[in-house]
C-alpha cells in the first residue's frame, strides 16, 4: 500500500505543477481576449493536486520533496502579485488573473504553512 501511495505522489506532484503552469495559457486565451477566470480556475486545480500529492506523502520520507513542491509554487504564485499591478493598464495582459492567482497563493502558503506546523508538532 505504501508503494501505491508514492507512486501516486510521483504522478500527482509533477502533474499539478504541469497543470498550475498551463493556468497562465489558459489565462492569456486563444483569441483576442483574455480568460482570466478560467486560468485561476485551472490554477486553484494544479494547487489542489499537488496538495493532494502532499497529503499522500506528509507521513512518509518523501514528505519533504512534495513540501518543497508546494511551497515553490505557493511563492511563484504569490510573485505573480508584481505583473498584475505592471500589466493593469496593458490590455492584452490577463492582469485579474496574476492578482487572483497571488492573492490565493499568499493565503493559501500562510495556511499551508500553518497546518505543516501543526503536522509536525505531533
Amino acid at each position: 500500500m505504501r508503494t501505491v501511495r508514492h507512486v501516486s505522489a510521483a504522478v500527482l506532484v509533477p502533474s499539478g505543477i504541469l497543470v498550475w503552469l498551463f493556468s497562465a495559457a489558459v489565462a492569456y486565451g486563444w483569441g483576442k481576449t483574455t480568460l482570466s477566470a478560467l486560468g485561476v480556475g485551472v490554477a486553484v486545480i494544479g494547487y489542489a493536486i499537488v496538495f493532494a500529492g502532499y497529503m499522500l506523502l506528509r507521513d512518509s520520507n518523501w514528505q519533504l520533496i512534495a513540501s518543497v513542491c508546494m511551497k515553490g509554487i505557493l511563492l511563484i504564485g504569490s510573485a505573480l502579485l508584481i505583473p498584475a499591478f505592471v500589466g493593469y493598464k496593458i490590455e492584452t495582459v490577463p492582469s485579474r488573473y496574476f492578482l487572483y492567482t497571488s492573492v490565493l497563493s499568499i493565503f493559501g502558503y500562510v495556511w499551508f504553512r500553518k497546518h505543516e506546523n501543526a503536522q509536525s508538532s505531533r
